[in-house]
């Protein structure tokens, strides 16, 4: 069989597996199969998209903490360049202070708000990374597939290599016919066309796995695990994306109460102070008051006016309504989650029973027909064509019988991205 490549480095990637994303780490399939848990632990730490919602999850966490404390204060500079005249004498300089004062809570809300959405950041990464071992997982699987049909084949073009040489044989000796030599020649010209589109499909499967996991892919040969004995799973665990819906009607949530908060008024306090001359009018001179050149000093408060409360409202109005859109949108995952739950076990169940079948009846027959026909041709016995026939039944039930095998491991892997738990689990039979 051929020989694949895959280079990631063994230890590191299963370590790599359990710090990336501990949700994952205990899925069924990789638990002992090293070489695609390394791919799993490549994908996990790789793939840029898990990468970027963690990003804008810390970019989130920063912008909630700029909402801690009060709003920045503001130093104000007047210089009177005229000078007005007052009692005391004039104004010449002036500097006030400002600091606006949010109604209380209005800035925790804002910070709450940029924390639940930092929060369904983080779950949507940990959505597509669940789905993103679900998808190496597919691909490892009809990657197994691939190899087996590409042994298959070789296997099959041995035998009609034999069968090509036994027709020339006996048509050199005058004991056969020239369409026997013919068929035979067609036959290994139709099996080496067929691994040729074999090998596309695996160089296909090769370079998806090389996307999902970010690195050059070097397989060896696959070998797929006996099924496991186990019943359909007991229970179903909350997914990511329906904690990150939560997450996100939580942000809404907080969003109208700090809408609500915006209809309290704001206030502003303040300190002034004013530099006053001596009076140099020709009464300030001769009678200067007692209080002459004395510096102001005054205290502001101020209160921002919520007049704007219809358009408050109608913010509140549109918040409302992308809750509501946050539950349809949930419900809508719940109704497709429950769907392709129930669709992957229907599946896993009625493939086992058909792979039993083939295991157990089928190829074996097919086995024994060929093998019947093998030796009767051999002694003339039996017509090429029909030798044909048991041949191709053989080989095709063969692989019938894994494509049964492969796709049974893939409905398992989609149960455990669906239910939330590892599956399939139990002894081997």
């Amino acid at each position: 069989m051929r020989t694949l490549s895959f280079r990631v480095r063994c230890g590191l990637g299963l370590a790599l597996l359990a710090w990336a994303a501990p949700w994952s780490a205990q899925t069924t399939y990789d638990a002992v199969d090293e070489q695609l848990g390394r791919m799993i632990a490549a994908a996990l730490v790789h793939h840029p998209q898990p990468q970027a919602l963690e990003a804008r999850a810390a970019e989130r966490d920063a912008q909630a903490a700029v909402h801690g404390g009060l709003p920045e204060a503001m130093l104000n500079y007047r210089w009177f360049g005229a000078g007005p005249e007052t009692r005391v004498g004039p104004q010449r300089h002036g500097i006030e202070l400002r600091q606006p004062i949010d109604w209380p809570g209005a800035r925790r809300q804002a910070e709450s708000v940029d924390r639940h959405h930092a929060e369904a950041d983080r779950l949507q990464a940990a959505a597509f990374r669940r789905q993103l071992i679900a998808d190496v997982k597919r691909s490892y699987f009809e990657l197994a597939h691939l190899q087996e049909a590409l042994a298959v084949n070789t296997e099959e073009r041995v035998l009609m290599e034999r069968y090509e040489q036994i027709a020339l044989d006996r048509y050199a000796n005058g004991q056969g016919n020239q369409q026997s030599v013919v068929k035979a020649q067609t036959e290994v010209s139709r099996l080496d066309e067929r691994r040729l589109a074999l090998q596309q499909s695996e160089r296909q499967q090769l370079e998806r796995l090389r996307y999902l996991t970010g690195e050059s892919v070097n397989i060896t040969s696959i070998r797929l695990r006996p099924f496991p004995a186990r019943d359909k799973p007991g229970t179903t665990e909350p997914l990511p994306e329906q904690q990150a819906f939560d997450a996100q009607r939580s942000a809404q949530q907080a969003r109208i109460e700090q809408l609500q908060i915006e209809r309290k008024p704001d206030f502003t306090v303040g300190l002034g102070w004013i530099e006053v001359g001596d009076r140099e009018d020709l009464a300030g001179i001769t009678n200067p008051p007692p209080d002459n050149g004395q510096d102001v000093f005054s205290l502001m408060l101020g209160v921002k006016l919520p007049t704007q409360r219809a358009r408050t409202q109608r913010k509140i109005d549109a918040v409302e309504a992308g809750e509501r859109a946050i539950e349809a949108r949930r419900n809508a995952f719940e109704q497709e989650r429950d769907y392709r739950l129930q669709d992957a076990w229907t599946r896993w169940s009625s493939l086992g029973e058909r792979f039993d079948v083939y295991r157990e009846a089928i190829v074996p027959q097919a086995s024994r027909t060929l093998a019947s026909a093998d030796a009767a041709y051999a002694t003339g016995r039996l017509p090429f064509l029909d030798l044909l026939d048991a041949q191709r039944v053989t080989f095709q039930a063969r692989l019938a019988m894994h494509r049964l095998w492969v796709d049974r491991w893939i409905a398992a892997a989609e149960i455990e991205r669906w239910s939330g738990q590892p599956f399939p689990a139990g002894e081997m039979r």
